[in-house]
């Protein structure tokens, strides 16, 4: 099995174990809100069929917020880029 179905398979491995690691510890569990968005960019259209990806990083992180940059690729070509601003808040 390979290509799509082990990278599906990675991913799902990958959130079971931190979903076990999130029911031991809930301290950890934090929902993030959308708060704002800032510096947004929209540079291409997609249209059905494209492979729209996406990519987040952190850019600061607060104990009750986080400020993220993200970008949505197609192909080479960047489709979309911002800041977003979110607020983080608990399970309990």
């Amino acid at each position: 099995m390979g290509g799509i179905f082990k990278t599906f398979g990675n991913t799902w491995s990958i959130t079971k174990t931190s979903m076990s690691v999130l029911r031991k510890d809930k301290e950890l569990l934090l929902f993030p809100f959308f708060a704002g968005i800032d510096k947004e960019g929209f540079r291409r259209p997609v249209v059905v069929g494209d492979a729209l990806y996406l990519e987040v990083s952190v850019l600061q992180q607060r104990s009750e917020s986080c400020k993220l940059q993200g970008t949505a690729t197609v192909g080479d070509e960047i489709a979309a880029q911002s800041q977003i601003l979110a607020v983080l808040r608990s399970s309990h």
